[in-house]
């Protein structure tokens, strides 16, 4: 091999090499100091998230949450966790379709709305696993009524509910007050703004 070929073989090895160093120790040093699932922290805050939410069959709504902390160093002495009772509200809405035949076999189909008001009542379990992450689930009971317009009468009656009601999500932790949160729940999926109060 020629020696000019040789330098630029060691030049591109010695390019690629430290590339590799560069990209690897910042991420193992960052690793190394956002890991904190270890941590023995005490998390008091109060949090206030705006949500809004992608439903199952088709619908959209719009909610909030308050959580409450009742366990500040969560269930287990060895993580770095948080227990909560989150409290709130959603309104929710779906256009929905009906489909049917006559007995001519034509197709026909009708449109309408139905939308319902929810108050979801949750034990939510965080679990702080990188200073920008954040994992937690959520379980518990959502009360609401669904409002119906009865055309027989023109009047529209309030029907309750109470649903199982849960979720798992994360936490994008971009600022020390304020985190991007997103989780699949038991209606849909659900995307929002925390704040730490």
């Amino acid at each position: 091999m020629p020696r000019s070929e040789r330098r630029l073989t060691a030049l591109l090895l010695a390019c690629v090499m430290t590339a590799g160093l560069a990209a690897v120790a910042p991420a193992r040093h960052a690793e190394a100091a956002d890991l904190i699932i270890k941590s023995d922290e005490v998390h008091k805050q109060w949090d206030l998230a705006v949500m809004l939410h992608a439903l199952w069959w088709g619908g959209v709504g719009v909610g909030m949450r308050l959580g409450i902390p009742v366990a500040p160093k969560g269930f287990i002495p060895a993580l770095n966790d948080q227990v909560k009772i989150e409290i709130g509200f959603s309104y929710q809405h779906w256009w929905l379709r009906r489909y049917y035949v006559d007995r001519d076999w034509d197709w026909y189909h009708e449109g309408y709305d139905f939308h319902r008001f929810a108050f979801p009542v949750l034990l939510r379990w965080d679990f702080y696993i990188l200073k920008i992450l954040t994992a937690y689930f959520t379980i518990g009971v959502e009360f609401g009524f669904v409002p119906d317009h009865e055309v027989w009468d023109d009047r529209v009656y309030y029907y309750g509910l109470a649903v199982f009601a849960g979720s798992a999500g994360v936490l994008v932790n971009f600022h020390e007050r304020v985190s991007l949160r997103a989780e699949f729940s038991h209606s849909g999926f659900n995307v929002g703004i925390e704040f730490k109060l």
